[in-house]
Protein backbone atom coordinates (compact mmCIF):
# COMPACT_ATOMS: atom_id res chain seq x y z
CA UNK A 1 0.00 0.00 0.00
CA UNK A 2 3.07 2.24 0.22
CA UNK A 3 2.88 2.79 -3.57
CA UNK A 4 -0.62 4.27 -3.10
CA UNK A 5 0.74 6.70 -0.55
CA UNK A 6 3.55 7.68 -2.93
CA UNK A 7 1.01 8.41 -5.68
CA UNK A 8 -1.06 10.52 -3.27
CA UNK A 9 1.96 12.55 -2.22
CA UNK A 10 3.47 13.00 -5.67
CA UNK A 11 0.31 13.91 -7.58
CA UNK A 12 -2.00 15.19 -4.85
CA UNK A 13 -4.54 12.59 -5.96
CA UNK A 14 -7.15 10.75 -3.94
CA UNK A 15 -6.36 7.04 -4.07
CA UNK A 16 -8.45 4.01 -3.18
CA UNK A 17 -7.29 0.42 -3.55
CA UNK A 18 -8.96 -2.78 -2.42
CA UNK A 19 -6.99 -6.02 -2.56
CA UNK A 20 -8.29 -9.53 -1.94
CA UNK A 21 -5.56 -12.01 -1.08
CA UNK A 22 -6.21 -15.48 0.31
CA UNK A 23 -9.80 -14.61 1.27
CA UNK A 24 -8.73 -11.48 3.17
CA UNK A 25 -9.44 -7.93 2.10
CA UNK A 26 -7.05 -5.02 2.44
CA UNK A 27 -7.99 -1.42 1.74
CA UNK A 28 -6.13 1.83 1.41
CA UNK A 29 -7.85 5.17 1.10
CA UNK A 30 -6.19 8.56 1.08
CA UNK A 31 -9.41 10.42 1.82
CA UNK A 32 -11.50 10.66 4.97
CA UNK A 33 -14.51 11.92 3.01
CA UNK A 34 -17.62 9.80 3.48
CA UNK A 35 -18.38 9.86 -0.27
CA UNK A 36 -15.01 8.48 -1.41
CA UNK A 37 -14.69 6.10 -3.10
CA UNK A 38 -17.81 6.32 -5.21
CA UNK A 39 -20.06 3.29 -5.62
CA UNK A 40 -20.38 1.68 -9.07
CA UNK A 41 -23.85 3.20 -9.40
CA UNK A 42 -22.50 6.69 -8.62
CA UNK A 43 -19.65 6.27 -11.10
CA UNK A 44 -22.16 5.65 -13.91
CA UNK A 45 -23.57 9.17 -13.41
CA UNK A 46 -20.23 11.00 -13.47
CA UNK A 47 -18.97 12.90 -16.51
CA UNK A 48 -16.46 12.43 -17.97
CA UNK A 49 -16.97 8.69 -17.70
CA UNK A 50 -14.30 7.02 -15.53
CA UNK A 51 -11.62 4.96 -17.24
CA UNK A 52 -11.78 1.32 -16.13
CA UNK A 53 -8.89 -1.07 -16.71
CA UNK A 54 -8.38 -4.80 -16.19
CA UNK A 55 -5.40 -7.15 -16.56
CA UNK A 56 -6.37 -7.73 -20.21
CA UNK A 57 -5.54 -4.08 -20.94
CA UNK A 58 -1.94 -4.78 -19.99
CA UNK A 59 -1.54 -8.33 -21.36
CA UNK A 60 0.82 -7.27 -24.16
CA UNK A 61 2.82 -4.90 -21.98
CA UNK A 62 6.01 -6.25 -20.43
CA UNK A 63 6.99 -5.29 -16.91
CA UNK A 64 10.49 -4.22 -15.92
CA UNK A 65 10.94 -7.61 -14.23
CA UNK A 66 10.02 -9.44 -17.44
CA UNK A 67 12.52 -7.39 -19.43
CA UNK A 68 15.35 -7.89 -16.91
CA UNK A 69 14.71 -11.63 -16.72
CA UNK A 70 14.92 -12.00 -20.50
CA UNK A 71 17.99 -9.87 -21.16
CA UNK A 72 20.69 -11.82 -22.90
CA UNK A 73 18.45 -14.79 -23.66
CA UNK A 74 18.67 -15.84 -27.30
CA UNK A 75 20.99 -12.99 -28.27
CA UNK A 76 23.56 -14.84 -30.37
Amino acid sequence: MWRCEQIRRRYGADVYVQVRFKSRFYEYTSSNEHNFPKSRAELKTIFPVPVTKSPLDYAERRSRCDVKGQSGVGSD
